[in-house]
Formats: C-alpha cells, structure tokens, sequence
C-alpha cells in the first residue's frame, strides 16, 4: 500500500522527549493526497509490539494530521481509519474531518483502538486509512454514475493533502 503520492510512506522517526513525557513516532513526510478513493497509509515497517514498546506505559495515544492543505474546500467530511494491514476486517473509524476551514493540525484519541489492536496481533502493521465518508462506498456513487464523478471532481479541484502523519503519545 502507498500514501496518496504514490511514493512509499514507511519512512520512519521516533523522538522521546523526557521533559514534556512525549513520544512522537512520525510517518510519511507527504504531501499524502486525498482522494475520492480510500488513501492506506501504512505506519512504517514495523510491527505494532514494536510501536507499542516505543510508546511504553502511555496514559493516552493521539494519531495526528499535521499541515492539512487543501485549495479550496470540498465540503465533505473525511472518516480516519486505522486498522491491522493483515486483518481486513480489523479497521474502524477513529474520527472525521471536514475542510470548511483551514486546519493545519488535526488529533484523534486512538487511545483504545491502538491498544485492542495490539492485544488482538501483536505482529501485524498499524495502517491509517483516510476516505470520503459520502459517496466511496454507496449504490447511489457507483463508479462512473453522476454522483461519482461530481464527488471525484470536487476532490480533485481541492487538492487535499497532509503533511506528516504522527502518533503522540503521553
């Protein structure tokens, strides 16, 4: 799986702040397209038990979107991911977005997600999946009907992006 650029995005820096008790575990320097298709962004290569033993004894776990640009706003809401890459099934929704405004940071507590995911494969590779959350995946915007292509239009005249792709944990 690869970023909306196409490029891989298992690019990976950890930093431990003793002072502030922050552990910033960074993926993906983008910019990461978004599309009217899902965007899978794996968390690095790099098992969950690994990630996991870098955040150590975290009281809270956020996933953040840092630098979202956009050209102009879609007006539709984004549903974020995150699940197991070897577990289909395993992916839930851990927050929403909508561009009607500029944001340069956007924090979702994934808090008891990550941990259920550890627990249920300790080996499999934490992916953030972002996507439309109209339109993708009903009847009425099938690829190729009306409501398809105007949801594909606008996406595209919007040019969402993200920057970096983060977990802080404290």
């Amino acid at each position: 799986m690869a970023g909306g650029n196409g490029d891989s995005v298992a690019q990976k820096a950890t930093r431990n702040s003793e002072a502030t008790g922050l552990v910033q575990i960074s993926v993906g320097k983008g910019p990461i397209k978004l599309g009217s298709e899902p965007t899978h962004i794996p968390f690095g290569d790099r098992p969950l038990a690994d990630i996991s033993a870098d955040i150590g004894n975290a009281a809270r776990v956020y996933l953040v979107l840092e630098h979202v640009r956009f050209d102009q706003p879609p007006g539709i809401l984004f549903e974020v991911l995150i699940g197991d890459e070897s577990a289909p099934g395993s992916y839930e929704r851990v927050g929403r977005f909508n561009l009607f405004e500029t944001r340069e940071l956007l924090s979702f507590d994934i808090t008891e997600r990550f941990r259920s995911l550890v627990a249920s494969n300790s080996r499999g590779m934490l992916v953030v999946t972002i996507r439309p959350a109209v339109g993708a995946r009903s009847e009425a915007a099938a690829s190729g009907s009306p409501e398809w292509s105007r949801l594909h239009a606008l996406l595209e005249q919007a040019a969402v992006s993200i920057g970096v792709i983060r977990l802080d944990a404290r």
